[in-house]
């Protein structure tokens, strides 16, 4: 449980979120609840009374803090491979915010996951390899077939050799290339050389 001026994200904040990119960030003046005691089921629950928006606190009209009555309830299930159920209710009600057309009930379900080779989803399927070879270098190796249940769409490679010489200086060379016979995108291949230095 929190309680007093906190950051609130949820879902990578596409509805709910601080704008943490800005210099000044948005936060809340809420109370927020957590819970996790069902094995991959996690239930976000927060009351919000006023959002201190990123316009700082002299700003004044349509751009001062907003009090406000908000409930937001947001959970997620991730108990199935391979994928993520999530689904929320934000109910926002702001005080003086009528006319502008601020207050709102915002209902939804998602699922997240990765596509799959079952049905029509993309593949990669590939084969990796490390080896140290000769100086002190090594050599890192990755095969791809990429391709889904109907056409193979490409094959290609990635190729990495490091050489540190010592603490702080590294160097890398890599190597990419993507042959798809031009069906149906462009073959690509690059090459770039650089040098490391760590602090």
């Amino acid at each position: 449980m929190k309680l007093g001026r906190q950051r609130i994200v949820y879902d990578n904040a596409a509805f709910i979120g601080n704008v943490g990119w800005r210099q000044n960030e948005q936060t809340y003046d809420a109370i927020s609840l957590t819970n996790t005691s069902v094995p991959g089921l996690t239930v976000n629950y927060a009351y919000i009374d006023e959002v201190h928006r990123i316009f700082g606190e002299d700003a004044t009209g349509i751009f001062e803090n907003a009090p406000s009555e908000i409930h937001l309830l947001n959970a997620s299930y991730a108990g199935i491979k391979g994928v993520t159920l999530g689904g929320y209710i934000y109910l926002m009600d702001f005080e003086d915010a009528g006319s502008n057309g601020w207050d709102n009930d915002t209902f939804g379900i998602s699922a997240k996951g990765a596509l799959g080779g079952t049905h029509g989803g993309l593949t990669d399927t590939y084969v990796s390899h490390m080896l140290p070879i000769f100086w002190g270098m090594k050599w890192t190796n990755s095969t791809h077939l990429f391709g889904d249940n109907a056409i193979n769409t490409g094959f290609g490679f990635d190729s990495v050799l490091a050489k540190k010489f010592d603490d702080h200086f590294t160097a890398i060379a890599k190597l990419g290339y993507f042959d798809t016979s031009d069906a149906l995108y462009k073959s690509t291949t690059r090459v770039s050389v650089e040098l490391n230095y760590t602090f």
